[in-house]
């Protein structure tokens, strides 16, 4: 086994056991959700398939006998703990040929990510915490909706079925993929990086070319994806604006203050916060990240704050302040032709004085994301 195959494998092996490992110490030792019906019974399911992928993959027993179920769930721990250190035995030293080896590895991850799923989804229902997700390397994420316990203990659905649900992915690794992956000419394991960087640009050009066609379900899945192929200030604002679109403000916000902690000098997220702030009724607070939205040093499309916080006054009628905002704002995009009518219009108003009927007459400058 090359370099290159050995650390892709390892990388694989980590990822899943480390996502593994996270739930277990949020089950157990932050919450007692481990302890509750739902948990036991997945956890019996994943002892009984974890025991015969060991017996038959790794002893090669061939006729083993069934083990009684665990009593607990450190059991279980055990258990998955020593099918991890077996793999990364075969995969370290060589113990078989990669014929052996490489099917094992994807068994053996895809067990724990389909177990380590429902397991994520006892948390989400029943606690606040967040669990970080696995790296995606080779693994593929998918969704699928919320399940019912007896749903749990089928066997796995079909992980190219398109689901409903968008908020907690699923993971798998296809065998085909990985060989085709390791057949190939992949140099330095940077590549893998490369890889990474690639399927980021593919799903956020997906994720546009969705907005582009107001579907903001299939946005926010793009989005999602591209998410955990590469975490940046600018996928998370994105998500934030796809979760608008759904009418989640809260998770909307939520991402904002992410992308902002994550790059503060990026400008965009600030203005969306401002911009949900504003759509609340909350002017005072939204010209405030409005302010801080125009010092962001990494912005493209600088004018939208200064728009956003002339609305804003608007809104409190201070129609002056509301005209320098427009003004500033055309300084920076002067080929706004909606900006120039806007500017026009509040100009003469102003100058007649009819502030009464100033508001009614700029209700269609749409705000600006």
């Amino acid at each position: 086994m090359n370099k290159n195959t050995r650390t892709i494998l390892l990388s694989e092996l980590y990822a899943a056991t480390g996502y593994s490992e996270r739930l277990f110490h949020a089950l157990l030792d932050i919450t007692d959700l481990g302890r509750g019906t739902d948990a036991k019974l997945i956890g019996e399911r994943l002892y009984v398939e974890l025991f015969e992928f060991f017996t038959t993959n790794i002893f090669d027993l061939k006729n083993h006998q069934q083990k009684a179920l665990p009593t607990g769930p450190l059991e279980i721990q055990k258990l998955v703990l020593a099918c991890k250190s077996s793999i990364l035995a075969q995969v370290k030293m060589n113990f078989h040929p990669m014929e052996i080896i490489i099917p094992n590895v994807v068994e053996f991850v895809n067990i724990l990510y389909n177990y380590s799923h429902k397991f994520h989804e006892i948390l989400v229902l029943g606690s606040d915490l967040e669990i970080q997700l696995p790296r995606v390397n080779l693994i593929e994420m998918h969704y699928k909706p919320e399940e019912t316990i007896e749903q749990h203990l089928s066997p796995y659905q079909d992980p190219d079925q398109e689901w409903d649900d968008l908020e907690l992915p699923c993971f798998t690794l296809d065998l085909g993929h990985v060989l085709n992956v390791l057949e190939e000419d992949i140099g330095e394991i940077s590549s893998l990086e490369t890889q990474r960087n690639k399927k980021y640009e593919d799903f956020l050009k997906q994720g546009h070319d969705a907005v582009f066609k107001k579907d903001h379900d299939k946005a926010l899945d793009k989005f999602l994806k591209a998410f955990n192929y590469k975490e940046t200030a600018e996928i998370m604002t994105l998500i934030g604006w796809a979760y608008s679109m759904r009418k989640n403000i809260d998770e909307a916000k939520s991402y904002c203050l992410k992308a902002i902690k994550l790059d503060p000098n990026y400008g965009p997220p600030y203005n969306d916060l401002g911009s949900y702030l504003l759509a609340e009724g909350q002017t005072g607070e939204s010209l405030k990240w409005f302010e801080l939205a125009k010092k962001a040093t990494n912005y493209q499309n600088r004018e939208y704050p200064y728009i956003n916080a002339g609305r804003a006054y608007m809104a409190r009628d201070e129609y002056q302040l509301a005209l320098n905002e427009f003004s500033m704002a055309l300084t920076l995009a002067p080929f706004h032709d909606e900006l120039h009518a806007t500017i026009e219009k509040l100009k003469k108003s102003l100058k007649k004085k009819e502030n009464s009927s100033i508001e009614s007459q700029f209700d269609e400058l749409p705000p600006t994301l």
